[in-house]
């Protein structure tokens, strides 16, 4: 075939040059004005237009891509199926960029897992991103887990942790396309979507204080019991989907003689806490030195970016000084004995003739009240006992009544105790009657108890008060009779 047959026939020649120029486009990457056409990965990019992916007829087969929330590790969208097809809420063109993936604020990384089978020969290695508004980092990956005999397949998986910006005042929404090398020359996924960014109250995550009977403190005002030392904090999530990361918790007090150790995952270089469940860290306090009775305030904060800090607040007694919160009174609600732990009554309260019985009624209340309080058993001291005795009642039935042994005395709970007294003779003593109080200042109290003689003759004024004048009269009279008898002259 002559040069001069071609010259005849100019437009057979421009086919051939076309043919050609295709053939070689099968092994090599041509770049052509802006746009870069890629036939290995079937993709074709405009860097004029952002995020502008438009994917071809034929496509990558036997490889499946999918998406799941970090700690859920179920797929929840599929990225590429194994039919090459990449779906199109992970193109995001320009023109439609509100179809596009949206992976939520409550969601702080994702987990992109791969399968194929291993007759394809892929080994995805280290994707690259591009996100011009967030940092994105690859957390973990990519990972290929050993082959399944059964099927030959392949799988594996890589995650990204999304450093949403700590310092934003409204959402926001970031586009990120990522490009993962699929081991072969030329060979690569590329797909996108757009991830938001909350800011300021997280509505899902909270703190859990629980004292040491693992009873929840919900009350701001709540003062947690010298004798308690040992509590727990939790950081809890309750978006199933969601994952949250925690930096190390901080812990603010009010008074340097107060310190407060905490133990448990991330307390010293922080973590994360997944959808559904919590982290538990044990507080273990000291309380140092005397504080009088004046409860220590304690603050403790757990960042959790980009959101708000979460805080807790509390107060912890260390002991000594009066048992703030403690009311006593002789009636049911009443405080006319003891008013927040100071005793209101007057040392000249007369308890009269016809009194057999005193009961008193305790109860734990207030703002500055603990949680709870252990008390008594309480102590009852007659300085005459020659005129009345006495004793604590203890109603076994009666499981709301004080003790005859140290009780625990709770938050709003009222308990009766009953002393019962026995007069002797006619007159006046004092009583003086005490609380203990675990941790605290007893609580005493005085009072003045009147008793008039009793009729029995076994407990008559005169018998008990001249019983050894009677005593020494007949025994008088006795010697008297036997020396009459003595002196009298006998009889022939």
């Amino acid at each position: 075939m002559s040069l001069k047959w071609f010259s005849e026939r100019p437009f057979s020649l421009a086919c051939i040059i076309v043919l050609v120029s295709l053939v070689s486009l099968k092994a090599n990457n041509i770049v052509y004005g802006e746009n870069m056409i890629n036939m290995a990965n079937l993709t074709l990019e405009n860097p004029a237009t952002r995020n502008l992916t438009a994917q071809h007829k034929t496509s990558i087969q036997g490889l499946f891509v999918g998406l799941a929330n970090y700690g859920d590790h179920r797929i929840k969208k599929t990225i590429l199926d194994e039919n090459g097809k990449l779906y199109p809420e992970f193109t995001c063109s320009s023109a439609s960029e509100n179809s596009c993936f949206l992976v939520d604020m409550f969601q702080d990384r994702s987990i992109f897992y791969f399968e194929f089978q291993a007759s394809y020969n892929y080994y995805p290695r280290t994707p690259k991103i591009e996100s011009k508004t967030l940092p994105v980092v690859l957390e973990e990956g990519p990972t290929l887990e050993a082959e399944d005999l059964q099927d030959s397949l392949r799988s594996g998986a890589f995650t990204l942790f999304y450093d949403c910006p700590h310092k934003a005042t409204v959402p926001s929404t970031h586009a990120i396309k990522v490009n993962v090398p699929l081991g072969k020359p030329g060979s690569n996924l590329t797909f996108s979507f757009q991830k938001e960014c909350g800011c300021g109250t997280h509505p899902h995550a909270y703190l859990i204080l629980q004292d040491d009977q693992g009873e929840e403190i919900n009350e701001r005002s709540a003062i947690l019991d010298p004798a308690i030392s040992t509590f727990q904090l939790s950081l809890a999530l309750n978006y199933v989907e969601g994952v949250q990361s925690f930096d190390i918790p901080k812990t603010i007090y009010d008074h340097d003689s107060y310190r407060l150790q905490m133990s448990g995952q991330g307390v010293d270089r922080g973590g994360i806490v997944l959808g559904g469940e919590k982290i538990t860290w044990i507080l273990q306090d000291e309380c140092i030195g005397s504080l009088n009775g004046i409860p220590r305030v304690v603050n403790i904060h757990v960042p959790i970016p980009p959101f708000e800090s979460l805080s807790i607040q509390f107060s912890k007694d260390c002991g000594g000084g009066r048992p703030r919160g403690l009311y006593v009174g002789f009636t049911p609600n009443s405080y006319d004995i003891v008013k927040d732990g100071l005793v209101q009554l007057s040392p000249i309260t007369v308890l009269n003739e016809t009194d057999k019985f005193l009961e008193l009624y305790l109860s734990l209340q207030g703002e500055s009240s603990p949680r709870s309080m252990l008390v008594g058993p309480p102590i009852l001291d007659i300085i005459d006992p020659s005129i009345v005795s006495g004793k604590l009642i203890s109603d076994t039935q009666n499981q709301r009544s004080l003790t005859l042994h140290e009780d625990l005395l709770r938050l709003k709970d009222q308990k009766p105790v009953t002393f019962s007294f026995i007069c002797k003779r006619t007159g006046q003593t004092s009583i003086d009657i005490s609380f203990p109080v675990r941790n605290r200042d007893k609580i005493d109290m005085h009072l003045v108890k009147r008793c008039k003689a009793p009729s029995a003759f076994r407990n008559s004024t005169y018998l008990t008060a001249n019983s050894t004048l009677i005593l020494f009269t007949l025994l008088a009279f006795v010697l008297g009779v036997c020396a009459v008898k003595k002196l009298r002259p006998r009889k022939n």
